[in-house]
């Protein structure tokens, strides 16, 4: 018994460490004469943040990706001390007074929600805009009752994205 156990353990660590290897063959050859880079019209440049909020024993962690053409992608997770809460995908864009307008798509309570989220970076802080949502078509869709009412109260810190 212990040696089946032995056996998966190793065959399932040999195949991780395997497949986490790149392939030399698939790697693009560059010219090593010339090390300066420069991306195409075609890349998209991404500034990739990754935020915390601790306060006791809950926890919000945000991931944002904010390409040059304005675009944003991100994760959030809220983990409320021995509660449920939420795990979601955040997908928008960056307005010209710099705050991210996005949608946040995540289960709750094992329901599928979305919800309006305003952000906006301020040196090494994420400011969340909180006001009172509703939901005007009863769909699940939770938006600002009155953006203007709504404030940035929630502070989000910068910390290393785990890689």
């Amino acid at each position: 018994m212990k040696f089946k156990l032995i056996a998966t353990l190793f065959f399932a660590a040999t195949t991780t460490l395997f497949s986490c290897k790149s392939n030399p063959a698939t790697q693009p050859q560059t010219d090593k004469s010339n090390t300066t880079l420069t991306p195409s019209n075609d890349v998209k440049m991404q500034l990739i943040n990754c935020y915390i909020k601790a306060l006791n024993r809950d926890t919000t962690t945000i991931t944002l990706n904010v390409n040059n053409d304005s675009t944003v992608q991100g994760k959030m997770v809220w983990h409320p001390y021995q509660k449920d809460g939420a795990v979601g995908t955040l997908s928008g864009k960056q307005n010209e007074a710099g705050e991210l307008v996005l949608l946040y798509d995540y289960m709750i309570e094992g329901n599928k929600q979305t919800e309006t989220k305003i952000m906006k970076i301020e040196g090494n802080n994420l400011l969340l805009k909180v006001g009172e949502l509703q939901d005007v078509n009863n769909n699940g869709n939770l938006t600002f009752k009155d953006v203007t009412k709504a404030k940035y109260t929630d502070t989000l810190h910068s910390y290393t994205c785990p890689q």
